[in-house]
């Protein structure tokens, strides 16, 4: 489990948001899209992000007892979970992307 404030606003204008993080020292280093889906199970929010390239990403929002009951009732594998942020997932992704590319460029014919 990974228990966090979460702090949610309503973004208008994505430019501004874009300038404030620019002013703030942050720069944008790659752009990731992804599909996004919403299921409401048992008093728990699922969300489930489909990414292009590196597969899906579900979230299951709720107390920890309903959270319980929905892994159980969707047979979901607690061998494939992982407690890590979006960044931290997108890192490991390209980490091994290059890695298999290296790997296909020190390769002899």
């Amino acid at each position: 489990y990974k228990i966090r404030e979460e702090l949610e606003t309503q973004i208008s204008d994505g430019i501004v948001l874009e300038s404030i993080f620019k002013r703030m020292g942050y720069k944008k280093i790659r752009e990731v899209k992804k599909e996004r889906k919403f299921l409401n199970y048992n008093n728990c929010l699922i969300t489930i992000d489909i990414f292009k390239k590196i597969g899906f990403v579900i979230e299951i929002e709720g107390t920890q007892h309903d959270i319980e009951k929905t892994i159980s009732f969707f047979s979901l594998n607690r061998q494939r979970f992982k407690a890590q942020t979006y960044t931290d997932v997108l890192k490991l992704y390209h980490i091994s992307k290059e890695k298999k590319i290296k790997t296909i460029k020190n390769e002899k014919p």
